[in-house]
């Protein structure tokens, strides 16, 4: 039995108030975590994917932003705005046509004349009806005959006869044209081999799924020269994003899978991409694709990056798009400081948006450092002061706590960016690719 108020020492009080205290804040952090659980499941059932922020009043110093973007591209924004009234006004005279069909396309020409006499008439025009036909694919057989020949008057020549032309695939029944349509209808329209198989059958040639499989394979073969060629020219850039995203490879046995993953490595400046399949999430991937690699290495955070940090001749940037997720994951349990940072964020882009007008520019990496240097450094310094000094409020395993270190911790690697007209803000083209890769092998 407790004893009395009167008989607690002011001791006693104080660790009793203490100890309330902590179970109080381990309940406030375990429920913003299942408020934030909860959130995150609806957002992913029910809700959109898109990570739209609309702040509901501006920033201090937005405005003066707004200005100086405006300032920089209000003479082509006001010409575009005219061509742009122009168009739509020439579109709103003009009757709406059908569109065309495409001029490669083959035409047979089908003319139907009046079904009542039409000698001694005047021709004056013509109506013309364009429709669109399908007719299936055809497989066909190349027979191939080569004569042979013998002298009589010198048996010693043998049978003269001409050598079996070099095909892609010795001793295979299979021509290029069919081996490509495969590919083809297997990576790029998902139909799988015993597909393709039945529908062979339909055309009365007896194709399993075990022999295509066995040109897929060699197609594979001619191929890789042309992929290591790909992967030699990205890794030889200097400027680089990776990325990595999960995807279900079937097992031996039917219906089993097993989580594997795709690499993709971007080549920026080069517009070129390559996929690499590993069976883990392990630093060991990046880590033997990337051994030769110098330059810029732009990723998210995540931990088996943190090795090229350590790496000479490479200099790691992070993503400002995956900090900027932190916080609105962050917002449906700190809506304050989450929208706070979404709207100093989103400035960054702002900026990011208005330098894009000017990339046909010859200088234009040029321009975009001097750019950034002028109006991205000072929010990236208010955004830095404002962040160390709300962290000290937030609960360490809260999102929003997470937020803030996930941000902080990497700060110097969140500024490599305006260091270099040359780098991008975050790597939004590569993670779509990855899932988009991901969907291509799933059959979505």
């Amino acid at each position: 039995m407790n004893p009395p108020y009167e008989t607690y020492t002011r001791e006693a009080l104080v660790a009793e108030n203490i100890e309330l205290r902590r179970s109080q804040a381990e309940l406030s952090l375990k429920l913003q975590q299942f408020q934030f659980e909860l959130e995150q499941l609806k957002r992913l059932v029910f809700g959109s994917k898109r990570e739209r922020f609309i702040p509901e009043q501006p920033l201090p110093g937005q405005l003066q932003l707004f200005q100086a973007l405006s300032a920089m591209g209000e003479g082509e924004a006001l010409a575009k705005q005219k061509v742009q009234a122009h168009e739509r006004q020439v579109a709103k005279q003009q009757p709406k046509r059908r569109k065309e069909f495409p001029p490669h396309l083959p035409r047979h020409i089908v003319t139907i004349p009046p079904e009542e006499p039409v000698e001694g008439l005047v021709r004056i025009g013509e109506e013309v009806t364009e429709t669109l036909d399908y007719q299936a694919a055809k497989v066909t057989v190349i027979r191939r005959i080569r004569p042979k020949y013998v002298d009589p008057a010198n048996e010693d020549r043998g049978v003269i006869v001409a050598p079996a032309p070099e095909r892609p695939f010795a001793r295979s029944i299979a021509e290029v044209g069919l081996v490509a349509q495969v590919i083809i209808d297997k990576f790029v329209d998902h139909l799988p081999l015993y597909r393709q198989a039945k529908r062979f059958k339909r055309h009365g040639v007896h194709l399993p799924d075990s022999v295509l499989g066995d040109l897929v394979q060699q197609a594979f073969v001619l191929l890789f020269p042309l992929l290591e060629r790909l992967r030699r020219r990205v890794l030889g850039e200097g400027y680089l994003q990776v990325d990595e995203t999960t995807i279900q490879v079937q097992k031996v046995k039917p219906g089993k899978t097993h989580r594997g993953y795709f690499w993709g490595y971007y080549a920026v400046l080069a517009r070129l991409a390559f996929f690499e399949y590993q069976q883990r999430r392990e630093r060991a991937g990046p880590a033997q694709t990337l051994k030769t690699f110098k330059g810029y290495l732009q990723s998210d955070a995540y931990r088996v990056y943190d090795a090229f940090d350590l790496k000479e001749g490479v200099d790691t940037l992070n993503c400002w798009g995956h900090a900027r997720r932190k916080f609105f994951e962050a917002k449906s349990v700190d809506p304050q400081r989450a929208a706070e940072a979404l709207g100093r964020i989103q400035q960054l882009y702002l900026i990011e948006d208005k330098l894009r007008a000017l990339a046909n520019e010859p200088n234009y990496y040029e321009l975009r450092l001097g750019q950034r240097q002028a109006l991205a450094v000072p929010i990236l310094e208010e955004l830095h002061a404002w962040l160390t000094e709300n962290q000290q409020y937030t609960l360490p395993q809260s999102p929003i706590g997470k937020a803030f270190f996930y941000v902080l911790s990497r700060w110097k690697r969140f500024l490599v960016y305006a260091t270099d007209g040359r780098l991008e803000i975050d790597n939004v083209w590569l993670e779509p690719a990855c899932h988009a890769r991901r969907a291509e092998q799933a059959g979505i």
